[in-house]
């Protein structure tokens, strides 16, 4: 490059011929793929892996023309033996983290170790700055959901996972705590308490970064897109709204859970 040959030119002149940054790199990069080899041939992979680089070999080379063919196959086998060598590495890796039944159950382990952690980091940086660019784009359209059932609870979970910038999102319910029914015979039955059958509304609309109203719906202003509440708030104007209340469950006459 003309970077190195401007500074080699005064070093010949001079006699003198330090060791130029290209080749550190290259050392460095060296010093580390020796490192991760090492760590892989201590873990197993590459014995496996031979063993079906073998089986496979006949089938991959059969029906070549020529030595330009010969060469393109074999650098793609290298490449896949590669990535799968640190596939195998990376389950390795988490199994004995993790036990190889956490992994087999969720995936995502993967991820927190080895040489996939950074991939984690990456799409958690991701993540922040969607919800930031969210939190800090205009408001262009006001989503209402009234009710804490179960469609809405979903709702709120996803846009905290992946938020959408422009939208201002509201829930109004008149419970707190919504209860889900699916799990009402596991609590008569004492397999579940009072509070693991419950669902805090609170917290998830912090988490998804909503607007929560506690107050029942009395009327909406389809016309003039306004809905009024029971507490003598102003209307809460909505550009979308959802109406999902959940169910009530009753018991010998009583109501409420």
């Amino acid at each position: 490059s003309v970077w190195s040959a401007s500074m080699a030119a005064p070093m010949r002149r001079s006699g003198t011929m330090p060791m130029s940054l290209p080749p550190l790199w290259i050392m460095a990069g060296a010093g580390v793929g020796a490192v991760v080899i090492w760590k892989r041939r201590e873990l197993g992979v590459y014995a496996s892996l031979s063993k079906d680089l073998v089986v496979h070999m006949p089938t991959c080379l059969s029906g070549v023309r020529g030595i330009g063919e010969l060469f393109s196959r074999l650098k793609t086998m290298v490449f896949i033996a590669w990535l799968e060598s640190n596939h195998r590495g990376n389950i390795i890796e988490a199994e004995a983290t993790y036990g190889a039944q956490a992994v087999a159950e969720d995936e995502g382990l993967l991820f927190q170790t080895g040489t996939l952690a950074h991939v984690r980091t990456a799409v958690d940086f991701s993540k922040a700055h969607a919800r930031r660019a969210a939190a800090n784009a205009p408001v262009l359209h006001d989503v209402v959901l009234i009710g804490g059932g179960h469609s809405h609870v979903h709702v709120l979970r996803m846009l905290g996972m992946e938020p959408e910038a422009g939208v201002r999102l509201t829930l109004i319910s008149r419970d707190v705590m919504t209860p889900y029914s699916g799990m009402l015979p596991g609590h008569i039955a004492g397999w579940y308490t009072r509070d693991e059958c419950h669902i805090d509304l609170v917290k998830m609309a912090r988490h998804a970064n909503a607007r929560f109203v506690h107050a029942s719906v009395t009327s909406i202003d389809r016309e003039n897109r306004l809905i009024y509440c029971d507490d003598g708030r102003p209307p809460i104007r909505y550009d979308f709204a959802s109406i999902n209340i959940g169910c009530s469950p009753t018991f010998l006459g009583r109501s409420g859970y």
